[in-house]
């Protein structure tokens, strides 16, 4: 494993009059720092910023289940998203204007926004009691039901390393933690120490955890397979966790907001023993290995995984792409650019578009690259 073990450093922690619930990192002000949410059942919300310090309290529904602030329906405009005990799911800007409502059919159990197809749209997935996790697009449109054969406790969505297309991490009642892809097909992941009662999606430097809160009042970090690499005690039931990253000119924090009984708490992740995995480039790999078993280890792991990335989605992020075939930034931004003009995609900022594309023709390419490329790299190692 590469993680040794991480530290969840507390930054503050807040009291409510009743539990905590619902709690979220997002910026609501516009000001580039995030601020803290938590929502009560004392019918409260509470707005702070990173140092603790309260900047507004607001009335809140008590039939409200599920929150998340977020800009779903226009870029750069924080809406706030809610879904409740009734069965539905809403929208509304910052001024308490409603812009929609879905009706999910079932009260809402958990909810988490992202860019699940990497067309720059945010989706809302949201588990529902009757154990169904619902995809809705931006503009409030039901996209997907996928049925699950045990209660739902919580889910969060996950980018995991190696995985080119996106994961819905389900916390189930059981304990187990599965992953849902976007065509139906569920897979278990790993099962929890205690009775889980929330989960979040963590992503430390290179690497990705999920934070797992339980009945027993302990907070800990758990990677992909399973491995409890950090871990907190907070005394009683977790009630929500959030996880945020904050770039800036040193480089990224990790925040986790999480909650246990009455009490908000601010952490950020902190490495005690962290060894990174030891960098390798493609080139590298490919003279350390035979002809024939390099060129089958880029079959499956390059030009399968953009096969199939290309399948969830008509627009692929330029960094996802770059990372699944293993080609250096400028290599890749100059290859991206021919091929791009060669077979009539579209490259728009930070995606690719392929909606209008001769893609076979595309994937046919990349297949006589990399086989161009191992040639070479025989070639040169036998003159070594």
């Amino acid at each position: 494993m590469t993680a040794t073990k991480l530290k969840l450093q507390q930054a503050w922690s807040r009291g409510f009059k009743k539990s905590i619930y619902s709690c979220a990192i997002a910026n609501l002000v516009g000001d580039q720092k995030p601020e803290i949410v938590g929502c009560s059942f004392s019918s409260e919300m509470r707005v702070f910023d990173l140092k603790g310090n309260e900047i507004f309290a607001t009335e809140f529904s008590p039939s409200i289940t599920a929150f998340k602030p977020a800009a779903v329906t226009k870029k750069g405009s924080v809406e706030l998203v809610s879904g409740d005990m009734d069965g539905f799911v809403r929208i509304m800007d910052m001024n308490g204007n409603p812009v929609w409502t879905t009706n999910v059919k079932s009260p809402v159990i958990c909810m988490e926004l992202g860019d699940l197809h990497g067309d720059a749209r945010k989706e809302i997935v949201v588990g529902l009691e009757n154990k169904k996790v619902v995809i809705i697009d931006n503009a409030g449109a039901i996209e997907l039901e996928f049925a699950m054969d045990e209660a739902i406790v919580d889910c969060a969505i996950a980018w995991l390393k190696n995985v080119p297309d996106v994961r819905i991490a389900v916390l189930l009642r059981s304990g187990s933690v599965a992953m849902l892809d976007l065509s139906g097909r569920l897979s278990p992941a790993f099962k929890v120490e205690e009775r889980g009662t929330s989960i979040a999606f963590v992503q430390f430097r290179s690497h990705s955890f999920f934070a797992v809160g339980d009945r027993a009042g302990a907070l800990r970090l758990y990677t992909p397979e399973g491995e409890v690499v950090g871990k907190v005690e907070l005394g009683e039931k977790v009630g929500c966790i959030d996880g945020f990253t904050q770039f800036g000119g040193q480089g990224s924090d990790v925040l986790l907001a999480a909650s246990a009984g009455s009490e908000l708490y601010l952490f950020k992740v902190e490495a005690e023993r962290f060894a990174e995995e030891p960098a390798e480039t493609s080139a590298a790999y490919v003279r350390r290995m035979t002809i024939k078993d390099s060129q089958a280890l880029i079959e499956k792991e390059a030009v399968s995984k953009i096969k199939k990335m290309m399948l969830v989605s008509k627009r692929l992020r330029v960094d996802m792409m770059r990372d699944a075939l293993g080609i250096d930034h400028k290599t890749f931004s100059s290859k991206m650019i021919d091929w791009a003009a060669q077979f009539g995609f579209q490259i728009d900022g930070d995606y690719v578009d392929f909606s209008n594309g001769d893609t076979n023709g595309f994937i046919n390419e990349l297949d006589s690259y990399f086989t161009d490329w191992a040639q070479k790299a025989k070639t040169k190692q036998g003159k070594i």
